[in-house]
């Protein structure tokens, strides 16, 4: 009887956000989350912009080692680093995404040139997240990795409020 654990990726929101819903992130809002894999992996996550647009996060020139512990929560971006490599900052309104995909073995050499960038340029020919799933299935074979999408909603940025007038001078009068 096999009882290992089933190979997962755990991906959270670490906004802090009223319990049980999912938020709605302002243009500009600084996103943070996590993933955990249950296995160790190499672990290579990606952002999807609203049209579709997308960039390697994790590896980077900061975090260049993809080879991640079972079971370690990886920060993404690493807001308790003092120099954490990028910050995610929700962009024009629609459905943001990450991706995360973990393999086994280390993917680098025989991912195909589109996705050999460096990190934070964005990906020619590699639309969202599913083109960048099949990019990893067509070399890898489907069973090869595991992968994880978080997904969000960018809402347009509230205008801000009006400063409140001053009273007039001279104070309050009495009617009496």
């Amino acid at each position: 009887m096999n009882t290992a654990a089933p190979w997962m990726i755990d991906m959270q929101i670490e906004n802090p956000q009223p319990a049980g819903e999912r938020p709605a992130f302002s243009e500009g809002d600084q996103v943070f989350l996590s993933a955990t894999v249950s296995r160790t992996s190499y672990l290579y996550c990606y952002f999807s912009d609203a049209a579709g647009n997308v960039m390697r996060l994790l590896p980077n020139a900061i975090t260049p080692n993809s080879l991640t512990p079972a079971n370690h929560a990886l920060r993404i971006p690493d807001w308790m680093a003092s120099n954490p490599g990028f910050l995610l900052d929700a962009g024009k309104p629609g459905t943001e995404a990450v991706v995360c995909v973990a393999t086994a073995e280390d993917p680098s050499t025989v991912l195909p040139p589109e996705l050999q960038v460096p990190a934070l340029s964005v990906l020619k020919d590699v639309k969202g997240v599913q083109g960048l799933q099949e990019r990893f299935a067509s070399v890898l074979g489907k069973d090869a990795f595991v992968t994880q999408v978080l997904q969000w909603m960018v809402v347009p940025k509230l205008p801000a409020p009006a400063p409140a007038t001053p009273a007039p001078a001279g104070g309050a009068k009495s009617s009496t």
